[in-house]
């Protein structure tokens, strides 16, 4: 017996060891227009993958939690009313579209165009929704509420990225499988027709992403070290040098102004993308996301956390991103029972009073919620057989764990 609970003991520290020593890897940075900043981030390995997005309110000094996922967070964006928009999968449950209308406070679980669905999010400048499945792309007009899907004639090819310019042009870049080389597909009607740019240039380099410059100047970057450069909406391309392949989507800072990710650097460019320089950040590892916010802080978002820099990129500070999240399917002062259950169960053993207890179905959708009130009883009796998942959190602390309904 006591053999049993020292290794007991060992597994909890490991753990614990473990939980201190994740890191954040930071996605996604955007600034809505009510001029609150939110990241997507994540940590932990691919099968033991958590996600979160944090809100923060004065610059980024301060961040606070406003979702919690069991899976990866990509793609956040925002329409010009300030509602946010991200893409989410689970181990759970597969990827879905969230919405938020009120800066992050709550969020309504889209349902999901296809179970497939793609890591690809982008909003024109009408407020249309754009997103992909692989070689189909999908559209909302109406906010995210209904989809509608558009044919634009890729065959076996995947697109890659999307984005749209002021005039209302969506651009896609895509790999061509088939002559192993790389495609940029425009769509010059708000997403309703499509059809292919000019790929002089590009050659046997696939596509990997699209950005937008000053003055409606579309970028495509290959898989290589490749940038290419388009100031007539992809009619035709000249190469660009960065020097260095790109990690991270461009970012329009200002008139002329670009900023591009890269691997242990961010690079930049002051006419509008024809000559680049770069700034060397070796603690960052690989640079996923770059904003320039209202107040002119710098802020990148890569594989090792969050820095930010207030003198135009000459120094760096890395932030300290406090709300810690502890995930386990396991917490000995707390009980969850029966499992299996068939009619009542209970929770018991949750100290603090702003505890939310909720229920969940693999597919997301909450079934029981309420605040903590010492000892939990839930009448599951009406709910069919399956498996759900209890969520048990507070600002400092998530338990997870499935139970069996019969």
């Amino acid at each position: 017996m006591k053999k049993y609970y020292f290794i007991l003991v060992i597994f909890m520290l490991f753990s614990i060891k473990i939980q201190s020593q994740s890191i954040w890897n930071v996605k996604c940075i955007i600034e809505n227009s009510r001029h609150k900043l939110f990241m997507a981030a994540s940590y932990g390995s691919d099968l033991e993958l958590k996600g979160c997005v944090f809100r923060s309110i004065d610059n980024g000094n301060t961040w606070s939690k406003v979702f919690y996922n069991d899976g990866k967070i990509t793609n956040l964006c925002s329409n010009s009313k300030g509602d946010l928009f991200f893409l989410a999968d689970s181990i759970y449950y597969p990827m879905h579209i969230y919405r938020s209308v009120n800066d992050g406070d709550s969020w309504t679980n889209i349902k999901a165009i296809n179970s497939n669905l793609e890591h690809i999010l982008a909003i024109d400048s009408q407020d249309h929704l754009f997103a992909n499945q692989g070689n189909i792309i999908y559209r909302s007009l109406n906010n995210g509420d209904s989809w509608n899907e558009i044919e634009i004639g890729l065959g076996s090819n995947h697109s890659n990225s999307i984005s749209c310019d002021s005039k209302g042009n969506v651009f896609a870049a895509v790999s061509d499988r088939a002559n192993m080389g790389g495609i940029v597909y425009r769509s010059l009607n708000n997403g309703l027709n499509w059809e292919s740019t000019s790929t002089n240039g590009f050659g046997w380099l696939a596509v990997a992403m699209v950005g937008i410059g000053s003055n409606d100047v579309v970028f495509a970057q290959t898989f290589s070290f490749g940038t290419f450069r388009s100031s007539d909406s992809g009619d035709n391309w000249a190469e660009v040098n960065t020097s260095f392949a790109l990690s991270g989507p461009f970012f329009l800072a200002s008139e002329d102004t670009i900023y591009a990710c890269g691997f242990n650097r961010l690079l930049y460019s002051y006419d509008n993308g024809i000559n680049w320089q770069n700034t060397v950040i070796s603690e960052a590892g690989t640079i996923n996301s770059v904003l320039v916010t209202s107040e002119k802080r710098i802020i990148i978002g890569s594989s090792t956390g969050l820095y930010y820099s207030d003198d135009n990129g000459i120094s760096w500070t890395p932030f300290s991103i406090p709300v810690r999240i502890y995930e386990s399917t396991f917490n000995e002062l707390i009980k969850v029972y029966p499992n299996p259950v068939v009619d009542i169960l209970y929770i018991e053993g949750i100290k603090n009073e702003l505890t939310n207890i909720s229920i969940l179905s693999l597919d997301g959708k909450l079934l029981i919620e309420t605040v903590n009130l010492g000892i939990n009883q839930f009448d599951m009796s009406k709910i069919k057989e399956g498996i759900y998942i209890v969520k048990i959190n507070n600002s400092k602390t998530l338990i997870t764990q499935k139970i069996f309904k019969k």
